[in-house]
């Protein structure tokens, strides 16, 4: 993998194979916390850890970095190995957390409201005119 950053924006990893150590460094290079099976960077680019768990698979929006996606392709335009299947589940899990945090976050604003005693004027209020 290239160390250039483009404005903010990472560079795609093209289909290729990762060692562990380079990609511990980037999950710490970006604060992502734990380095983790699959790593979604966004929805088109991550990393997907191998079966021997030895090294990490590019993933990106044109495909997998392994053997069998390659195999698939020759052989069937669409298919699609369990890393990218595995990928793909990881970023429609991560859309809907986001989304219930969103929803949790808008429902204890609106309970906090609830609690909130309400204005109510009351007589010295009404006497200091």
């Amino acid at each position: 993998m290239k160390n250039v950053i483009y404005e903010g924006n990472l560079p795609l990893p093209e289909m290729q194979v990762y060692s562990l150590e380079s990609i511990e460094n980037l999950v710490q290079f970006l604060n992502l916390g734990i380095v983790k099976d699959v790593i979604v960077l966004s929805e088109n680019v991550g990393f997907v850890r191998s079966s021997d768990r030895s090294k990490y698979y590019g993933i990106t929006s044109k495909g997998c970095g392994c053997p069998d996606y390659l195999f698939r392709q020759s052989k069937k335009p669409n298919g699609k190995c369990k890393h990218l299947k595995l990928f793909e589940r990881a970023v429609k899990l991560k859309a809907r957390n986001e989304e219930l945090a969103a929803e949790r976050k808008k429902f204890f604003a609106m309970e906090d409201l609830r609690d909130a005693s309400p204005f109510r004027p009351t007589l010295e209020a009404a006497e200091v005119v």
